[in-house]
């Protein structure tokens, strides 16, 4: 190993910090999407179609992302990402209509998603060379982080602070915390996935795609609490911007819980079995929060959600 590269431990924990990062940075925008609402006036329907924004950015970028970390290294790519994430965040307090705002959350998608198949990359480097289960709690650092930008949007929604202040204060912070993290990535040389130049777009191997549903499913629940459970919590229970936001922050708390545990469960249970098991969880927990429009039962119901998934 020479002077310049990290020590296994050091760099898992600045996986595990950008897995944080990344969380964060999100939970941030999430914690914010009511009054972002407001201020443009948008319906329903027409935030669903701006938030969509978001969906087609990162499944344009998933596409893309494994070729990009194959010709520059899965540590240029994690921290490309979070630095654009970072530009990214403010501007989002500053689109004046939908259009813009649907643009600008396009690019904010892609560079989370860009930013999470590399660090993930990162986290399977980490997990070879260690010789141990470690990537469920690379992701429990990823709902740390929206627990943690959860609640940092529902104290500056509390306390009146503006989303512009808000996200330019939170985006100064992990700018320079990215900074000091990338020099303790593994570097290009170590990282399996990058053997070659490679195309930049690539299509998963069929044997793949029934996974790819599964995660599919996943990630529409996901979505739906990070985008939906603010404006339904401010709009059907009727909270205020403060309460709002712990609709996410629930969610994230528990779906931490269960990363944290998820290295040992996988252990001991079968994963369909799992699998099963989370899903049905997930669809009690939502199902509670939509015939019990209360804010203790929808907060419950939105936890449950996390569990399960």
């Amino acid at each position: 190993m020479n002077s310049q590269t990290p020590s296994i431990q050091t760099a898992r924990w600045a996986v595990l910090a950008m897995f944080f990062i990344n969380g964060a940075l999100f939970a941030n925008w999430v914690a914010r999407i009511p009054q972002i609402q407001a201020k443009l006036a948008l319906s329903e329907g027409e935030l669903g179609l701006v938030l969509l924004g978001i969906a087609v950015g990162v499944l344009v970028a998933l596409s893309l992302a494994g070729g990009l970390i194959a010709r520059y290294g899965s540590r240029a790519v994690t921290t490309a990402g979070a630095l654009l994430l970072c530009l990214l965040l403010p501007p989002l307090a500053l689109m004046p209509n939908a259009v813009t705002l649907w643009l600008n959350l396009f690019v904010f998608g892609a560079a989370m998603s860009t930013m999470d198949v590399a660090m993930n990359a990162q986290g399977v480097d980490v997990e070879r060379r260690l010789g141990q289960a470690v990537m469920s709690s690379f992701h429990a650092a990823f709902s740390i982080g929206g627990f943690v930008g959860a609640g940092i949007g529902a104290a500056m929604a509390t306390f009146s602070i503006g989303p512009l202040l808000h996200f330019a204060t939170v985006a100064i912070g992990f700018l320079a915390l990215t900074g000091l993290l990338s020099r303790w990535l593994l570097p290009r040389e170590s990282d399996p996935h990058t053997d070659g130049p490679g195309a930049v777009f690539q299509l998963p191997p069929r044997i793949l795609w029934p996974l790819g549903a599964v995660a599919f499913c996943a990630a529409i629940g996901e979505g739906s609490m990070a985008d939906w459970s603010g404006v339904y919590l401010k709009s059907v229970v009727g909270t205020g911007a403060g309460a709002a936001a712990f609709g996410f922050a629930a969610f994230s708390l528990t779906m931490t819980l269960g990363r944290l545990l998820g290295d040992n469960l996988t252990m001991r249970f079968e994963p369909a079995r799992l699998v099963q098991s989370g899903g049905i969880l997930a669809a009690v927990g939502l199902t509670l929060a939509i015939i019990q429009p209360q804010l203790v039962p929808s907060l419950l119901g939105f936890a449950a959600v996390g569990a399960g998934m």
